[in-house]
């Protein structure tokens, strides 16, 4: 009965002494600061969202890797110049720790009607970076060096950026799936109308874009409206 107590007051110990910490760095858990010129948005599911227009140009921060810090890894981490704006704190673990999220931006052009997705043909190798977090997590890279060569890799993906094109809303006059000529889109994606349905004066688009890569294939979905608004960050009701 002795050992259940003790670990709850660990884990309580060691909540309380990070969340003092954060307190003392203004910082809140899953309000980050947006980086200039994004507004940000939450989400059905409370997910942050950021999102920035000018002209045809669109850019948005999305969640893309998360971790289980302890106060010295958090301590650590702090010294990322965009920690609070592209790296934050977003939730506890049962355990105590704080999950830190770090954001990813995507940008797209949107022009004439036809929406183009930033990509890059310089794709990361998941090996490499399943080392680095090997490697990483058995201490034989401090978060210094681990970020630094991440940075490296992501620099080198940067290197190869391409706009590829993803949806026009005429495509799906005879059929919900296209692939895409290599013409437009240099990885020759599957584009799907998954749904499409009138609210409020706008037309929602839901597509599900296969995406094929040298090393595996990726699926993912978009959800906007005309506007180019999308809908389950930014219209959550």
């Amino acid at each position: 009965m002795f050992l259940p107590f003790i670990s709850f007051s660990q884990i309580n110990s060691e909540r309380k002494a990070i969340q003092k910490f954060l307190d003392s760095l203004h910082i809140k858990i899953n309000r980050p600061i947006p980086p200039p010129g994004f507004k940000i948005y939450y989400g059905c599911d409370s997910t942050v969202f950021m999102k920035k227009m000018k002209g045809d140009s669109i850019s948005i921060m999305k969640a893309g890797q998360e971790a289980d810090m302890d106060m010295a890894w958090l301590r650590d981490e702090l010294r990322q110049p965009d920690f609070n704006q592209l790296e934050f704190p977003r939730a506890w673990t049962d355990d105590g720790r704080i999950i830190v999220t770090r954001y990813n931006e995507t940008k797209f052009l949107f022009r004439h009607d036809s929406l183009f997705e930033g990509d890059s043909d310089n794709d990361v190798n998941i090996d490499s970076v399943s080392m680095l977090v090997k490697d990483f997590t058995e201490n034989k890279l401090d978060s210094t060096k681990f970020n630094e060569l991440v940075k490296q890799m992501y620099d080198r993906h940067e290197k190869g950026f391409r706009y590829k094109f993803i949806f026009n809303k005429n495509m799906f006059s005879k059929t919900t799936t296209v692939k895409v000529d290599s013409k437009l889109n240099f990885r020759e994606d599957t584009i799907t109308l998954m749904n499409k349905k009138k609210e409020k004066g706008t037309t929602i688009y839901m597509i599900k874009i296969e995406e094929h890569q040298k090393q595996m294939d990726l699926s993912y979905t978009y959800s906007f409206n005309d506007k180019m608004e999308f809908v389950f960050w930014e219209k959550c009701k």
